[in-house]
């Protein structure tokens, strides 16, 4: 069964939670170093996303990135990174008998690895591919486009191309100066989430306190939310179809329209039945996919919709897009709550059924509110949200003032899309 989870300060001023789940065999560790792209100067772009990549390419102990991933591999271990804008996030899921090897192999990676020269000049390259190939799949690079535009002027507006230009620059010395800025005991958050293999919770948290032995200190943050939008992000590329994102202002991690904006995203296009799907592809056959998404940060959110079509539709799927903000303005059913509803908690059911996903859930609440609140609690939040909070909710939000749009098109596209966005005004 899954105890209640737990939140340690630890001596060292790590912040652990604790969240056993005796059901699975396995276990995850989760580590959070508030370190993301928000935080990166005009001089050190991409500098969260490149030190990710060097932790892994070895320490004193395991020379070689070979030597790291041959003892995560010899364990059946599933390993990954990855930055955001406030946070890196370093996860590792094994057997639960492997707790404590995973552990140490993780506080060695993070605490010891040698960010070696000829390793810094691999990861240029590695990552530039990374970055090349990302930019080259429209369906990705769209999103990267979208926050240029929504949030332009801003850390949090830049596009992934702007690392190319400053990662030939970087030195050992770039990167362990950003090391010893952010990877600071009381900026680190760790989960350990699933079965502890009979481990009482006092002896994880010693284990985790006797490794992950970061330097003492607090981590200086600047944060801004004054942006230059634009309404229109346009790239052109010879590609099969438009790709294209519409999206709006959001609300923080903490805010008490989070939720509400949930389901209001799940309503136009969150799963199959929403309005949008049924809109473009059942009603219209005019894409393939469509989804919507609203995602927080500490102070500020986005909602977006995401869609591939032909380009020869992409003026109609646009506009039918924006037709959908506006009429949800107007309110929805109880039949559309209810079932928004009951999809949220579905959803969140299922992903908790993984210890990655439980965990990195529970370690993002305390990262972003120092508290846990169960999923019998949110569901009372949920139960308690009604059609009318939705329709302010919507009329909040969707300012056609503060719209933006990120499209990459063949060129020709471009006078279809423009002419929507110069009539929103009518």
């Amino acid at each position: 069964m899954m105890e209640a989870p737990e939140i340690r300060k630890l001596k060292n001023g790590i912040t652990l939670v604790l969240s056993e789940e005796k059901r699975t065999e396995a276990v995850s560790l989760i580590v959070f170093i508030g370190a993301g792209s928000r935080y990166e100067s005009e001089s050190n772009v991409g500098m969260t996303h490149f030190l990710e990549h060097m932790l892994f390419d070895g320490t004193e102990k395991r020379p070689t990135a070979l030597d790291v991933t041959k003892e995560i591999d010899a364990i059946g271990a599933d390993v990954n990174a990855h930055p955001s804008e406030e946070y890196t996030n370093f996860h590792i899921k094994a057997g639960a008998e492997h707790l404590e090897k995973i552990v140490e192999i993780f506080s060695d990676m993070l605490l010891n690895s040698k960010i070696g020269e000829d390793d810094i000049a691999k990861e240029k390259r590695v990552i530039t591919e990374e970055i090349k190939m990302r930019t080259d799949i429209a369906p990705s690079y769209v999103f990267s486009l979208f926050d240029e535009a929504i949030f332009g002027g801003s850390t949090l507006g830049r596009n992934m191309m702007q690392d190319l230009e400053v990662i030939e620059k970087i030195t050992r010395d770039d990167v362990v100066d950003f090391y010893k800025k952010f990877y600071l005991s009381n900026n680190v958050f760790i989960s350990v989430c699933g079965n502890f293999a009979g481990k009482s919770a006092d002896e994880i948290a010693q284990l985790i306190e006797s490794k992950f032995t970061f330097p003492a200190g607090v981590a200086k943050f600047e944060k801004s939310l004054q942006f230059e939008q634009k309404k229109l992000s346009f790239v052109t590329k010879n590609s099969q179809q438009t790709n294209f994102i519409v999206g709006y202002y959001g609300c923080g991690y903490n805010s008490e329209d989070r939720i509400g904006l949930k389901l209001l995203s799940i309503i136009l296009g969150g799963n199959m039945s929403s309005r949008l799907h049924t809109e473009l592809r059942e009603k219209r056959g005019l894409a393939y996919d469509v989804r919507t998404f609203s995602s927080s940060i500490s102070d500020i959110g986005i909602i977006e919709t995401v869609a591939g079509v032909a380009d020869e539709k992409a003026g109609e799927a646009l506009t039918a897009i924006i037709a959908e903000y506006e009429k949800v303005k107007n309110g929805v059913s109880d039949d559309e709550l209810s079932m928004a509803k009951s999809y949220l908690l579905g959803q969140m059911k299922i992903s908790f059924e993984d210890s990655n996903e439980l965990g990195e859930f529970n370690l993002s609440q305390v990262f972003y509110n120092g508290k846990i609140e169960t999923l019998s609690e949110i569901s009372e939040k949920i139960a308690k949200i009604t059609t009318d909070d939705i329709k302010k909710l919507a009329n909040k939000y969707f300012d056609k003032k503060k719209l933006s749009v990120a499209v990459i098109a063949k060129e020709s596209v471009r006078p279809a899309i423009e002419k929507v966005i110069n009539n929103l005004g009518e």
